[in-house]
Formats: structure tokens, sequence, C-alpha cells
């Protein structure tokens, strides 16, 4: 039984590992003081954007989309 559950936790974390890799991230600038992924972000701050995020900080950002 251990060993089973060592295997899908293995597995679990291999998947999310995945994951992760295939979100892309965009370097950007606050427009405005905004809390973005649990940190406050200052007026000219530099921080990154997950792209599923993009639309929306669109407005309060400049966002670099160039790779």
């Amino acid at each position: 039984m251990t060993k089973v559950k060592t295997e899908n936790v293995e597995a679990t974390e291999s998947i999310q590992d995945e994951n992760v890799e295939e979100k892309k991230v965009f370097k950007a600038k606050a427009k405005q003081y905004i809390k973005y992924g649990g940190k406050h972000i200052k007026v000219d701050e530099d921080f990154e954007v997950k792209e599923c995020d993009l639309e929306e900080l669109r407005k309060y950002a400049e966002i670099e989309e160039g790779e």
C-alpha cells in the first residue's frame, strides 16, 4: 500500500511540474498601486504577470509581451 501511495505522489508532482512549465509569464511595470498575487506592488515597480491575468492587468500595468 505504501509503495502505491509513493508512486501516486511522484506522478502528481511530475504533472504539477509540467503545468508550471507551460504557463507563460510576462514582465510588467505597475501604472498604479495594485495588489497582485498576494503582494502589494507600488507605482513603477516591476513584477511578473501570468498569461491568464494579462487582459485584466493591462488596465493597471504596462506589460512587455515580446519574447
